[in-house]
């Protein structure tokens, strides 16, 4: 069964890097606002392992600094003010980061740190 992502959860790009949350919904799981599609979208990565590079053909590689979209990872039942929350196991996405001269990335991946509740 899937989990609520929180503000304390993670969400990562395919290469550990982190994306900087800061929800502020109202419905919270052991004490931390969970997350919506608007929390993520949008919001800036750090960390993440991708090195600037370049070829003949100009950049090849880049860091993901943003996540750009959220694909996947709404929840059908479980909403704030009608508005979907994110699931940590459903969590998919893309970066603004590049590897061999493809953009967007794909691997966006989310991880609940809290238990307590679990939705479909």
């Amino acid at each position: 069964m899937s989990k609520p992502l929180t503000n304390a959860g993670d969400v990562l790009c395919g290469h550990s890097g982190k994306a900087v949350l800061a929800s502020t919904a109202k419905l919270k799981v052991s004490g931390q606002s969970v997350l919506l599609k608007t929390d993520i979208a949008g919001k800036p990565v750090s960390g993440c392992a991708i090195v600037l590079a370049s070829d003949s053909g100009g950049v090849s590689d880049k860091p993901c600094l943003n996540v750009a979209s959220v694909t996947a990872g709404e929840a059908t039942k479980l909403k704030v003010n009608g508005v979907p929350v994110i699931l940590d196991d459903q969590l998919a996405g893309t970066t603004n980061g590049m590897q061999a001269h493809t953009t967007p990335l794909t691997a966006l991946s989310g991880s609940a740190v809290q238990s307590k509740l679990k939705a479909v």
